[in-house]
């Protein structure tokens, strides 16, 4: 008869996520939902962020003077943010 393995938590983590396993070489990741939904979150800040470069050029089609880096500090920085956090996911920025 085959010996049944307990399955314990090797490691936790604040966020939520656990490595568990019956050994060591045996174990796997719960990832926390956070974790768990990253991939769906880098697409959607991919997709937004090309959405927004989009509507940049549109305004910049309309209006020759028009520069984004001057359209208030919100949005800029906002691109900003997106393009160091896209960098930091494709591994380009550490």
């Amino acid at each position: 008869m085959a010996r049944k393995l307990t399955e314990y938590t090797i490691r936790g983590f604040s966020c939520g996520c656990r490595v568990s396993g019956t050994d060591i070489k045996t174990c796997g990741i719960a990832y926390c939902p956070q974790h768990k939904s990253a991939p769906d979150l880098y697409e959607a800040c991919k997709a937004q962020h090309e959405a927004i470069d989009i509507l940049f050029a549109m305004l910049i089609m309309r209006d020759k003077k028009f520069f984004p880096s001057k359209s208030g500090k919100k949005p800029w920085e906002a691109i900003k943010q997106g393009n160091k956090a896209l960098a930091k996911a494709e591994g380009k920025n550490e």
